[in-house]
């Protein structure tokens, strides 16, 4: 393989590892919020996971349904136990989302709708 062209890969492809990180940390959580406070519903966690990326870095993974589709997010808290929270989530674009960390009961799990909550039913 020419050695200009490697070099012109591994530009591009730096490119978009830098352009994706920027996206992660900033723009997306820039724009979870915006949409949060334009509308929000709330959802329940499915499972927790972990992410891992890289040998000693990781994130607490959580999972959540809407309207029978599955969708999931991040939170900078690994030590959260293996319980059921609730998710604050867009209606329209419910891929934008944060962990609340208030617990739900068996009841609220029970009881959840399949669009979720319009408000929370406890704090």
């Amino acid at each position: 393989m020419n050695t200009g062209f490697k070099f012109i890969a591994i530009i591009i492809v730096s490119v978009f590892i830098v352009v994706g990180g920027l996206y992660q940390l900033f723009i997306y959580s820039l724009l979870t919020s915006h949409f949060l406070k334009k509308e929000s519903k709330y959802g329940i966690t499915t499972n927790l996971g972990y992410r891992y990326h890289g040998k000693y870095h990781y994130t607490r993974s959580y999972y959540f349904q809407v309207n029978g589709k599955n969708y999931d997010g991040e939170c900078d808290d690994r030590y959260l136990k293996l319980k059921h929270y609730f998710i604050e989530y867009y209606p329209s674009a419910p891929y934008f989302n944060r962990m609340t960390y208030i617990e739900a009961t068996k009841a609220d799990y029970d009881s959840l709708p399949v669009n979720g909550y319009k408000e929370l039913p406890h704090n």
